[in-house]
């Protein structure tokens, strides 16, 4: 009998060992996404998933490739208006991101030949509404700028719909973006060093 409960007694003591490890284990994971940035030089991850989106998914002939440095990603590429094209991107992969809580995305870039824009989506359909803000063209000189969420734009297309995310919006983020924003043919470069939520 007593061995019994002896067993009882630890396998009671094992399990609530792993209920207080899961639940460790769950704040850790709480703690590490309240740190939203993409460093590209100090983590050393690479293009940390980012990837590349041309008008060729709906019929364009802009051309573009991203690679890595050990401080930074690099967009280049060429834009083309053939086609009713005229558009180059990088964005994440679809993730939860809460944004609620941040007031501003800081980014480090330099860019030639286009002027992009930071966007935030809450919709996989591309026809839906999403939050944009423009980069200016920096003539191949790097800057660091602070875009206010307030001073975003919600946009369908090249339609201004209204102003920055609501707080429940920013809850329910899936995917971050850089595209360009000018329409002009020809080559361009961006590189970034880091885009941070603060």
């Amino acid at each position: 009998m007593c061995s019994k409960n002896v067993l009882l007694s630890a396998s009671l003591l094992l399990l609530l060992s792993m209920s207080v490890c899961a639940r460790s284990s769950d704040t850790s994971k709480q703690l590490a996404m309240l740190d939203v940035r993409f460093d590209f030089g100090e983590t050393g991850c690479g293009t940390c998933g980012w990837f590349v989106v041309v008008d060729g998914v709906m019929g364009g002939r802009s051309s573009a490739e991203l690679s890595s440095t050990s401080k930074s990603i690099v967009l280049s590429g060429n834009i083309s208006l053939e086609n009713r094209g005229g558009f180059a991107s990088i964005r994440t992969p679809y993730e939860k991101y809460n944004l609620n809580g941040y007031t501003q995305v800081s980014i480090r870039y330099r860019s030639t030949g286009q002027a992009f824009a930071v966007t935030l989506n809450n919709n996989r359909r591309f026809y839906l509404p999403r939050f944009k803000h423009t980069l200016p063209n920096t003539d191949g000189q790097w800057s660091e700028v602070s875009l206010r969420f307030d001073d975003f734009k919600k946009m369908r297309f090249s339609e201004e719909l209204g102003g920055g995310p609501s707080s429940s919006e920013l809850k329910k983020i899936i995917r971050l973006g850089i595209i360009s924003n000018d329409k002009v043919a020809g080559p361009f470069t961006l590189e970034v060093d880091y885009l941070k939520f603060e």
